[in-house]
């Protein structure tokens, strides 16, 4: 299942996110390119109360 492409596309981790009203906190490693603070920052988008704290020393 996992290697199927087409089912892969149907995956929505994100949706019913906007459902949650509990608080959310966000860490980032300053070194993470992968992850940074853009991608952070559209993915607070989808919870209504949250915040964002960035490691750093974090990979050093």
């Amino acid at each position: 299942m996992m290697n199927e492409p087409e089912w892969g596309k149907g995956l929505n981790f994100a949706q019913g996110l906007e459902r949650y009203t509990g608080r959310v906190l966000f860490l980032r490693g300053a070194c993470n390119q992968a992850q940074g603070e853009s991608v952070q920052r559209r993915m607070m988008a989808k919870f209504s109360a949250c915040c964002l704290g960035c490691w750093c020393s974090s990979g050093w």
